[in-house]
């Protein structure tokens, strides 16, 4: 007889893509995955800006009023850019369809924090940094959002253990149902571990004398370099231009971007400041409330589907360009 399989719950939650169904909505656990990483993240962008001598009130309510909903719209012009077919025939039905890149969040956001930093007086810099620096954890946790909606798969795999995806409402079987139990790279997974790494240089980077924009230079360099790499073990459908991805086109800009930002910065010669007595932890419970707010909307963006899922309107018979960041 077998022993108790007490590790199920973990190595299995990929085959879990719904967390709940409630009348004609479906809750996927994307959602509350997405509001942890949404919540954390915004939480060390307003941690940093108070620990760099700024307001971390003034980026918690701005993060909820602007920079958040930049983040979506970013995402979602991105993504649209896979779905330009429906687009033209259907717009409605393709604007109103999930599907994020994360790519152009990154944009979008970064347009928003240029955007507060001239309403406000702050060195457009300093707010660059601080989108940069919350960035990793945002990502390492949001893939493991994407590790259990089953979007952003990888490649079928033999030389390493493989994720088995049987969970029908995943978006790997919805768009690829012959890959039902074929072991598959974990790439999401492998994403989130290279954003904690990414995470440990920032916070060993942290005391260090720099200039300003010196975070967000790195964070445009080497993101598109590991992107690069990772998209190796990727099989999802992330677009073409010849022999490009629109991610690796995507990650080309923000690379000359963040050699931009390095020049900026050289030139500027700011160095910037910071205050080790600023906690984490008091700042998340100050600014809880707007927080939230990012959570609780992150939740109804990315987990909260109607009909079934994979669909906001509950009408599509299209799965093609959905949740892929």
């Amino acid at each position: 007889m077998s022993g108790p399989k007490w590790h199920s719950p973990i190595t299995q939650i990929h085959n879990h893509t719904v967390l709940f169904r409630a009348g004609g909505f479906v809750v996927a656990t994307y959602g509350p995955m997405m509001a942890i990483a949404l919540f954390f993240g915004f939480a060390q962008g307003a941690w940093f800006l108070e620990y760099s001598g700024g307001d971390g009130g003034w980026m918690a309510r701005f993060s909820l009023l602007a920079v958040f909903p930049a983040v979506v719209i970013g995402c979602r012009r991105a993504s649209l850019m896979l779905d330009l077919d429906e687009l033209r025939k259907n717009p409605l039905r393709a604007i109103l369809k999930p599907g994020f890149m994360l790519q152009g969040g990154i944009i979008g956001g970064a347009s928003a924090m240029l955007v507060g930093a001239s309403m406000k007086g702050i060195d457009p810099l300093l707010l660059l940094d601080t989108a940069a620096f919350t960035m990793p954890l945002s990502e390492a946790l949001g893939r493991l959002g994407c590790h259990i909606y089953g979007c952003c798969w990888g490649r079928p795999t033999h030389s390493v253990p493989g994720l088995r995806y049987r969970d029908r409402d995943s978006k790997v079987l919805r768009c690829r149902p012959e890959l039902h139990n074929v072991p598959l790279h974990a790439a999401p997974l492998y994403t989130s571990l290279v954003s904690l790494g990414l995470l440990a240089a920032f916070t060993m980077m942290l005391e260090m004398p720099r200039n300003l924009g010196v975070y967000a230079a790195t964070y445009l360099c080497v993101h598109p370099i590991l992107r690069f790499g990772l998209e190796h073990f990727r099989d999802d459908d992330r677009g073409r231009l010849g022999s490009l991805t629109h991610s690796k086109m995507y990650a080309i800009l923000l690379f000359i971007a963040g050699c931009a930002v390095f020049y900026v910065s050289g030139s500027h010669g700011v160095l910037a400041q910071f205050d080790p007595s600023v906690s984490f932890w008091s700042t998340a419970r100050e600014q809880f409330w707007p927080l939230f707010g990012i959570a609780l909307s992150g939740f109804f963006v990315f987990g909260v589907h109607r009909g079934k899922v994979g669909t906001w309107l509950g009408n599509h018979d299209s799965e093609d360009a959905e949740e892929g960041t």
